[in-house]
């Protein structure tokens, strides 16, 4: 019937569906990305599809019969060879995964990393016919792996090892110095003058030259030294075996080294200086943290004392002592700006020969957890050794600005005449600080009339080109600016007239005790006329007594301020409306 009618009978059809079942089959295997590989009971490759033939290297007629043991290999921790999964699933186990140390052989002898499995092939009757072995190179993945790996631990620039690198590597030496009784030492090294590099040449430059230090501080350390980048001038060093005077004699080598090194920059040769900091690394160390900290405190004392030299931590030292303050007071300033705890307060400045309105001067307070009031003399110097003046003076500003103009809005601009905000020294060469002065200006739509800013006379002096520009751009808007502290320079006379400062306070050093000091009263006398001659307003500080306040009127003194008028209070109670 079949015949008669042109169809193929059941034999064939059962053929061809089963061939057209193995043709999907091999089409199925061909696109598979994974190496594929079937082999007999007893691990011999019957099949191989073609990424297994494109991983391995292997042409499918070298792998058609061979042992598929000898592709998979596995070793031990010990090197030698191990047990493969695929042994034992042909003994008659279950499948396998590969474990993490499977490798597969290749055409090139190169051996490949792999993952994959082992599974073993039944037959209907239940025999075990032989495995399925499927596999994929993850050596590309392994490699980024490590790669990812290798820049988290070290420093993208000079390849050193990075912060989080170094600090494991010092709490592994501790963990050695507690058990074993071992001595270590830790250098903290900074660099100075290295800014001066970065601001006159760029930053491109800046770093070809920290690679040429890390250069010369590496061939001056020992094979079982560590030296890492741990900040972007600063470096770290862990002296293998080394106790603290010797690690104080290498120290002393590595900064003699920086400082007779000549960096050349295009036609620029800079000279730099390092200052070290060194700690000890021994069984009493409390923790790594804290041996870091001690040579941190070390190296910061190194630069408080002139830089370029290298300074053991001792906790008697006067320095350190001073320096562990500093750090204290760094922490509380950054917690205060976070809590919005630095407080204006204001003392007045009166008016000697007219009644019109007092002015304030706006002086700054840091209320503390605890709720104390801690002065400026307390936090200023760590502020300014650390870099956190930038933002103090930003929220003094925003808080002055502020206050003036609710004063505006609630209608009590009679009962002051203006607020006078302090700013550092740094304020006056950084371009980014007098953009944010002028924006807030703007921003509060402060009158001109309402403000003054005092600059220390030191601080102008040493920043003259900056201080120019920063009163001139004031004065182009119409803003006013103080020399505050004049005279403790007394060189400043002939710049008066080039900074272009609307007035001067008179430094209360040579205030005090004026009526019995005639050399103070000369000198007073000489700022008086020199400043009317340049129509400057003048203010006297620091007046305590009447006898004082009758020799500034004898020399033509006009406003004054001190506590002979009014001890600085908050500036709500000065002025309500300023709440």
């Amino acid at each position: 019937m079949y015949e008669d009618q042109g169809l193929p009978g059941p034999d064939a059809a059962a053929e061809d569906a089963l061939f057209a079942e193995r043709q999907l089959a091999l089409l199925t295997l061909a696109a598979i990305a994974d190496g594929v590989v079937r082999t007999d009971a007893q691990g011999r490759i019957l099949e191989a599809n073609p990424a297994a033939q494109r991983i391995s290297g292997f042409a499918a007629a070298r792998l058609l019969g061979r042992l598929a043991g000898e592709l998979l290999q596995l070793h031990g921790p010990d090197g030698a060879p191990a047990e493969s999964p695929m042994q034992r699933v042909l003994r008659g186990g279950g499948a396998e995964v590969l474990p993490p140390q499977a490798q597969l052989a290749t055409a090139g002898g190169e051996p490949l990393p792999i993952e994959g499995s082992v599974t073993p092939l039944y037959v209907s009757s239940g025999a075990l016919a032989g495995c399925i072995f499927v596999f994929r190179d993850v050596s590309q993945t392994r490699a980024l792996a490590q790669q990812l790996q290798h820049q988290s631990r070290h420093d993208p620039l000079t390849g050193l090892p990075n912060r989080a690198s170094f600090e494991q590597e010092l709490a592994a030496r501790l963990a050695a110095a507690r058990v074993l009784g071992q001595v270590h030492a830790l250098l903290y090294l900074d660099l100075d003058r290295f800014t001066l590099v970065n601001d006159t040449c760029g930053h491109q430059d800046g770093d070809r030259l920290l690679l040429h230090v890390a250069g010369e501080l590496a061939v001056r350390l020992g094979s079982g030294d560590v030296l890492a980048r741990i900040g972007d001038d600063k470096f770290g060093v862990i002296l293998d075996g080394c106790g603290p005077q010797a690690a104080q004699q290498k120290a002393a080598v590595l900064v003699e080294a920086v400082d007779r090194a000549r960096f050349r920059v295009g036609e620029r040769v800079f000279q730099l200086g390092l200052s070290a900091g060194v700690a000890v690394i021994d069984a009493a160390a409390e923790d790594a943290r804290r041996v870091l900290m001690h040579a941190d405190t070390a190296c910061y004392v190194a630069k408080r004392l002139g830089g370029n030299r290298a300074q053991l931590y001792q906790p008697s030292d006067l320095e350190v002592s001073r320096t562990r303050n500093d750090m204290d007071w760094v922490a509380r300033i950054e917690q205060a700006l976070d809590e919005n705890r630095f407080e204006l307060f204001a003392q007045r400045i009166v008016p000697l020969a007219s009644g019109s309105a007092p002015c304030y001067e706006l002086l700054l307070r840091l209320r503390q957890a605890d709720g104390s009031v801690a002065p400026p003399n307390a936090f200023l110097p760590a502020a300014q050794h650390f870099g956190l003046m930038d933002k103090i003076e930003r929220s003094v500003v925003r808080q002055a600005l502020g206050t003036i103009e609710r004063l505006q809005a609630g209608g009590a601009g009679r009962q002051f005449g203006y607020l006078s905000v302090n700013l550092s020294g740094t304020s006056l060469s950084d371009e980014g600080f007098n953009a944010f002065l002028l924006r807030e200006l703007e921003q509060h739509a402060t009158p001109p009339e309402r403000v003054r800013f005092e600059i220390t006379e030191t601080a102008a002096l040493s920043e003259t080109s900056g201080a120019r520009g920063f009163i001139a751009s004031l004065h182009g808007l119409g803003y006013k600016t103080l020399l505050d502290d004049f005279g403790t320079g007394f060189t400043s006379f002939g710049y008066l007239k080039s900074l272009g400062a609307s007035g001067l306070k008179v430094d209360q050093s040579f205030t005090r005790n004026l009526a019995g000091d005639v050399v103070n009263q000369a000198i007073v006398e000489s700022i008086c006329k020199i400043g009317n001659s340049l129509g400057l307003e003048i203010i006297a500080e620091g007046v305590e007594d009447e006898a004082t306040l009758q020799v500034l009127l004898a020399l033509g003194v006009r406003h004054a301020q001190g506590w002979l008028f009014h001890r600085a209070e908050p500036l709500e109670l000065v002025l309500p409306q300023a709440a």
